[in-house]
């Protein structure tokens, strides 16, 4: 019910409610004259008829006594004058005899027995008992039966006359409400329809016009200066959008300008930096070979120093190469088997580094879309982290799986190697950020950076769980749908 009035026109509910206070009004008058109708009537109702009572057992004494009841019906026919009268009859005592009785109106007879009638209003009717006393001495009684007919009369016209009013105050209503609605609801509607049309085209130029200097007025002239408030931050907006923008694509330009420098340097360097480091490498050879019998040990520990150090430079040229390559690279989606991927790698592992018990667990069929070339690139990474990291166990455990949902497939890569402080997550993936010491597991710290940005490129994200002692859990989520970077 609140729901259907919320949803009222102003004009509508002005007159429910107009409607309401008069039925409600006219309720209450129509109900308090009822009642003080009822009670003024029935009061002298019964004043009336006590009198005529007395009269006629004063009148019915004599006549009672000599028996004479024709006299006795006589004065009880001399009731006719009080219309509200039915009935009248006497009765004599002890016995309680029904000696004379007088119909006004069909009521019925006398009751036998005076003592089967109770005195007082019941039902529709009052009754009346007065004795008849002759020296003191009770002789007999006189009841006289009334109705309420008038009285019902009465109500019914004044149920009569309410009704009446309530046709006029309805007509006074529709009349007061359509006067009011041109001072109150049409304003609002006009505000309604103003503020729909605003918020369904955005033209925040349009005003609303009123001539009232009441709380209508004042909302009209707010709503009008919100209007104002909004155009103009909406000019402040659109100009720092343009400006914005322009800095945005300035900015965009230097970075992509920046970025493409900057691999082209890691490239160039990563390329011109191999040719000394053979060289390097090649003469420290050319020494140890040619020069060995005359070098000391200390000289030759210098030597293989000198190797060791040409052979990690190698290497971290190598992966920067691969971390360039990631960024440079054609996106070529295509559907991948992950199984047979990880199958490629996990043997070559074991090929050359197998000593000791390994187990490595593949799901089948893992299946994803995505760039065949990069998704190699980081799931080799992958492996080769879970690999190091599991050396130093008994046995080691690598376990390879996939989940699927709705909306993307997330690959785990799990193992059982020495695990690290959650808290140093956030820089796992930055390039050349090591967790461990170069003595313990050796590598150059950008496999993971690698693996972050082949993931990103294939537009999912890559998560990490992980205990000290406890293993390592890699997380790649990919999306089901072909999305290249």
């Amino acid at each position: 019910m609140s729901i259907r009035w919320r949803r009222l026109p102003i004009r509508l509910k002005l007159i429910l409610l107009c409607m309401l206070i008069s039925f409600t009004g006219l309720m209450i008058a129509g109900v308090t004259v009822v009642v003080n109708q009822t009670d003024r009537y029935k009061s002298e109702l019964v004043a009336e008829q006590s009198i005529y009572a007395r009269v006629i057992a004063e009148q019915s004494v004599a006549a009672l006594l000599f028996e004479d009841y024709e006299q006795l019906e006589e004065l009880l026919r001399s009731l006719r004058l009080a219309p509200a009268i039915r009935s009248a009859c006497v009765y004599r005592h002890p016995e309680d005899i029904l000696v004379a009785t007088q119909i006004f109106a069909n009521t019925g007879p006398c009751p036998e027995q005076i003592s089967q009638v109770r005195p007082g209003y019941s039902g529709n009717a009052l009754t009346v008992i007065e004795p008849l006393v002759s020296d003191g001495e009770t002789v007999g009684y006189v009841l006289i039966d009334s109705g309420l007919d008038e009285l019902e009369r009465n109500i019914q016209e004044i149920a009569l006359l309410t009704l009446t009013a309530g046709v006029i105050a309805f007509l006074l209503v529709l009349v007061i409400v359509e006067r009011l609605q041109r001072v109150i609801s049409r304003p609002l509607l006009e505000l309604a329809v103003l503020a729909s049309g605003i918020a369904r085209d955005h033209d925040y130029s349009r005003r609303t016009k009123t001539a009232n200097e009441d709380e209508i007025g004042l909302l009209a002239s707010a709503f009008n200066e919100m209007l104002e408030t909004i155009e103009a931050q909406n000019r402040k907006i659109r100009l720092h959008s343009r400006d914005l923008e322009r800095q945005v694509e300035k900015r965009t330009e230097e970075l992509i300008e920046a970025n493409k420098d900057l691999e082209s340097f890691s490239y160039s360097v990563s390329h011109d930096l191999r040719q000394p480091l053979r060289a390097i490498d090649g003469f420290s050879e050319a020494i140890a070979e040619d020069y060995g019998d005359k070098l000391d040990e200390t000289g030759k520990d210098y030597i293989r120093r000198v190797r060791a150090a040409t052979s990690r430079m190698g290497q971290l040229i190598d992966a920067m190469l691969q971390l360039s390559r990631v960024r440079r690279s054609t996106f070529q989606p295509e559907t991948i088997n992950v199984t047979e991927l990880f199958q490629e790698i996990s043997d070559e592992y074991l090929r050359v580094d197998g000593a000791g018990t390994n187990i490595v667990t593949i799901m089948p069929d893992i299946r994803v879309e995505g760039d065949a070339t990069l998704l190699r690139i980081a799931l080799a990474n992958l492996f080769d982290n879970a690999w190091k990291y599991s050396s130093r166990q008994a046995e080691r455990r690598i376990n390879i799986s996939a989940r699927y949902s709705e909306k993307e497939i997330t690959l785990l890569v799990e193992d059982n190697g020495e695990g690290f402080d959650m808290k140093y997550a956030n820089k796992l993936f930055t390039a050349f950020n090591r967790l461990h010491s170069p003595k313990d597991f050796p590598g150059n710290g950008v496999g993971l950076a690698t693996v972050q940005r082949v993931i990103q490129r294939h537009g999912g994200k890559i998560t990490v769980k992980s205990e000290p002692g406890h293993g390592t859990s890699f997380r790649l989520h990919l999306p089901k749908s072909k999305n290249a970077n």
